[in-house]
Order: C-alpha cells, then sequence, then structure tokens
C-alpha cells in the first residue's frame, strides 16, 4: 500500500518514526508532509529528509485564524499529494489532513489521545476510522461524532508506541554542556492560545523560579520564539531554541514538568519522574498514568519534590514492553485499514 503521513505537530515525530519505519521495511511506500512550522518541521526534515513542508509558518490565537489556518493546509496538503496514488491517510489529530483526504475521497486514519479537543467535531466526523488508547472511555469520544462503528481503541499508549524502537545516546548529557553531577530538569510551557488552552499558565513561572532557586539546571522547551525570550535570564534556565532528541533529553533528565499533554506523557512512560501542571480538562490518559504511580498532577509549585542528587538510570525493560505494544498497534491498524483500501 500507498501510505500518506501527515506531521501536525512535533510530537508526531516520536509517533510515527517507528511506524514509518515497519511500513517501509515490509515494503509500503510512505509520502510524508509536515506543517512548515517551528520544531514539526526541523524534526521531520531530520526524520525523513523527503518530507515536504505544506502550510504557513505562523501561529494563531484567535479561533477564527486557527479555523482558517487549518481550511488552508486542508487545500495546501490536497495539492501536494493529489495524484500521488495514495491508498490511505494517517495522522495524529491533523484535521487538515483529514478534511484534505476526503476532497481527495482518500480513506483516512485519525489518532487522537486528548478527548477534549474542541477540533475533535472534525477530525471524528470526517475519518474513517479513529484510533485512540483503549484508556479513554467511548462515551468522551461520542459526542464528537465518532460512533462505534469507526472507533478503533487501541491497548497502549501513543508514547509506548513511540518508543518502541528508541536506544538512548549515552553521553547525549555531555552533547547539551550538561555535566553528570547537575540536576537537570525539563520545563515545557502551556501551549498558550492553543483551543484546549486559552489561557496562561502562571503556574509554569512559580515552577521554573522554584527550580533555579533550589539549584537545578533547568532546560526548558519553548513552543513559541516568545516563550523562549520570556524565561531566558531566570535563574539556571536554559533556554533550548534548536530541535533536539526529545526522548534522550527527557531519559537523562532527573524529573520533568510539563503544562502540556505528549512530553509529560513521554516522560512518564520512560520513567523519568514527570509531574503534570496541565490547566485544561483532565485527559483520561493522565489519570491512567496517575492510576499506576507514573504521573503526579500538581497544583502549586511547593508540591513539587525538587531532588538533591542524579536519579539512577533506567532499565530495559520499556524497549521490552514497547515492542510489543508497536507489534500489537501494527496488526491492528493493518487489519483495520485494508478492507478501506479499494
Amino acid at each position: 500500500m500507498k501510505w500518506w503521513i501527515d506531521i501536525a505537530n512535533a510530537p508526531n515525530v516520536t509517533v510515527f518514526r517507528p511506524i514509518v519505519d515497519r511500513l517501509r521495511a515490509e515494503g509500503d511506500d510512505i509520502v510524508v508532509t509536515a506543517w512548515d512550522r517551528g520544531q514539526a518541521r526541523a524534526l521531520s526534515a531530520a526524520a525523513w529528509p523527503d518530507t515536504r513542508l505544506v502550510g504557513s509558518q505562523g501561529y494563531h490565537t484567535e479561533r477564527w485564524a486557527k479555523g482558517t489556518a487549518i481550511f488552508r493546509r486542508a487545500a495546501d496538503l490536497a495539492r501536494a499529494v493529489r495524484g500521488d496514488g495514495i491508498d490511505v491517510a494517517l495522522g495524529h489529530a491533523s484535521n487538515a489532513q483529514v478534511m484534505a483526504a476526503r476532497l481527495l475521497q482518500i480513506p483516512s486514519v485519525n489518532m487522537m489521545d486528548y478527548e477534549h479537543h474542541p477540533a475533535n467535531h472534525v477530525g471524528f466526523r470526517l475519518a474513517d476510522l479513529v484510533f485512540t488508547p483503549a484508556a479513554i472511555p467511548f462515551a468522551s469520544l461520542k459526542p464528537f461524532g465518532l460512533s462505534r462503528r469507526r472507533w478503533v481503541p487501541y491497548p497502549c499508549l501513543k508514547e509506548e508506541i513511540a518508543f518502541s524502537t528508541f536506544e538512548p545516546q549515552a553521553e547525549f548529557r555531555k552533547a547539551l554542556d550538561v555535566a553528570e553531577d547537575e540536576i537537570m530538569a525539563v520545563v515545557r510551557p502551556a501551549a498558550e492560545g492553543a483551543l484546549y488552552h486559552r489561557h496562561r499558565n502562571s503556574l509554569c513561572d512559580d515552577i521554573v523560579d522554584r527550580l533555579g532557586e533550589e539549584g537545578c539546571t533547568v532546560l526548558l522547551t519553548p513552543r513559541t520564539s516568545s516563550q523562549g525570550v520570556e524565561f531566558e535570564g531566570r535563574r539556571g534556565v536554559r533556554v533550548l531554541r534548536e530541535p533536539v532528541s526529545g526522548p534522550d533529553l527527557l531519559c537523562c533528565a532527573d524529573l520533568f514538568v510539563g503544562a502540556g499533554g505528549s512530553m509529560t506523557r513521554e516522560a512518564a512512560v520512560l520513567g523519568t519522574p514527570a509531574y503534570s501542571i496541565f490547566q485544561g480538562k483532565p485527559a483520561a490518559v493522565d489519570r491512567w498514568l496517575e492510576e499506576r504511580g507514573r504521573l503526579t498532577t500538581l497544583v502549586s509549585a511547593e508540591d513539587l519534590p525538587v531532588p538533591t542528587e542524579r536519579r539512577p538510570a533506567g532499565d530495559r525493560a520499556l524497549r521490552t514492553a514497547s515492542a510489543a505494544a508497536l507489534d500489537g498497534f501494527m496488526a491492528l491498524l493493518e487489519s483495520r485499514v485494508k478492507p478501506l483500501v479499494r
């Protein structure tokens, strides 16, 4: 088959890397498109040099502007892949891709792991199949127009798929110019202005200040250049302006604090002490991780236990579990997609 993978945001690269590798190893053809903005552009090009960059580079905070940008990108995507003989489109929360696939009459698969996103009304209604972690109950998805016939729950988290072939780089701290004895905290600010998170998260400011006061080296991964400017210069803070390997960054960190979703869950799955300061509607997958003691939600900076020494290195059990997760997901994906392809 010929698959079309769309990278709508930076975390998609980590998720789709093992999936693309597996599909290509099985002899399938892959066309990769990516939104031409921020880290999605750079990470996609690094993973797949033949990536086609499609869409405007701007960020929008107004709802009408976001909607217009998605519709415009859908039209651009349709033009970019028209005539390529695509059999099926696959993306993670790429509503522009789902719309473009519908325009081109290409079967589409939409993955999603946050049940409260307002744009699910588009992705859930237009996609032929919607894959979500089984931790999300169908009752939370139905109001967005999803039918049971098109719903495909898979028995793992997308982060377990993402890390199925991950092998950490031994010298990654050295590449970051962080000493082995430094307590290193990674912080990811909120997606301020996103449809699912419209307000500023002031708790992130408090967390960053406290970590700096406690003598930690804080590596901050901004979502926008303005966030980098805002946090740069604070005590102990280094802003990561160029894309780096997210899994390696999290693997060598002593703790992670995130005001979003994907990186927080990635840290939790990797076994790095993970703390969420997300202030949107709680995700079912986050509750699932909390129930298993792999994620903690903070309501104040004082609740964060700041380590006084480096954490011990993890074991390789994750890779074994994640490899099984990829195998199961791919078998499910291929069995459900084949009937869609003419």
